[in-house]
């Protein structure tokens, strides 16, 4: 008899990992969004900045920088932070074999899939943070210090705002 073996997708092991936090969240159904410009409209607008947007980069392994929907990583603090040489973004099917989902639905939430993942101070500007957990037509919205207790996480300042 072959054994069944189910597995868990990011979006499962995120809602998963929340609940056994005990963490206070609203999920959110919405057209499908790829960016953080486009998730800012369908939440309401006005809110990029709470958008927790989650970037893997490829140094010879994944890691994941997440900043404010409305900031950009500054490519010489994110060098030092990450001690490479370069810090080239992950290919889209990269992405997708690291983290199992697609490029605009990647989660905050690396850690849960063993990457790395560096976190700008920014993002906790905010009271609340929102992110695609994993799927495009989804939106979780929940307390930035929630995020930063439970988070398998390092702080560090790396972002710009041009």
């Amino acid at each position: 008899m072959i054994p069944l073996i189910v597995i868990m997708g990011f979006y499962e092991k995120i809602i998963e990992f929340l609940n056994s936090k005990n963490v206070n969240y609203q999920l959110f159904e919405h057209e499908p969004v790829f960016t953080s410009k486009q998730a800012s409209e369908v939440r309401g607008g006005g809110v990029i900045e709470q958008g927790a947007k989650a970037l893997v980069f490829d140094i010879g392994r994944p890691v994941m920088l997440v900043l404010r929907g409305n900031d950009k990583v500054d490519g010489k603090l994110a060098k030092s932070i990450l001690q490479a040489k370069q810090v080239p973004l992950a290919t889209p099917e990269n992405v997708k074999k690291y983290t199992g989902v697609e490029i605009g639905a990647v989660a905050p939430f690396g850690f849960l899939l063993g990457i790395e993942t560096f976190v700008d101070e920014k993002l906790f500007n905010n009271e609340h943070i929102l992110f695609n957990p994993g799927k495009h037509n989804k939106t979780i919205k929940m307390l930035a210090l929630d995020y930063k207790k439970i988070g398998e996480i390092k702080l560090q300042n790396f972002s710009k705002n041009d």
